[in-house]
């Protein structure tokens, strides 16, 4: 992404995609906490260098929602509501930082 060699929001998509291949529902909450973590500094957002042509706001939004509904997802299906928990809250902060 910081070599600009490729849209941000076609990037975006492809970790989403990557991520779905985690077949351990555990593995998958913690795949995506570690997902977002290193990804809030590098989501488009205005006056940031990744805004522009390769994304923008709404692509940022975007990959942070499907990220929470898929974490929500496998959070009930693990039945580890406090991981979950953890994760969703950390995903709320990173909306409200957008």
């Amino acid at each position: 992404m910081k070599t600009k060699e490729a849209p941000v929001k076609l990037i975006l998509k492809d970790l989403l995609d990557m991520v779905k291949g985690v077949q351990q529902p555990t593995r998958g909450l913690f795949l995506r906490y570690y997902l977002m973590k290193m990804m809030k500094d590098i989501l488009p957002d205005k006056d940031t260098a990744f805004e522009g042509e390769g994304g923008d706001v709404n692509d940022a939004i975007d990959f942070i929602l499907q990220n929470m509904s898929e974490m929500n997802r496998l959070g009930s299906v693990s039945n580890t509501f406090l991981v979950a928990n953890l994760t969703l809250s950390e995903n709320r902060s990173a909306m409200n930082s957008v």
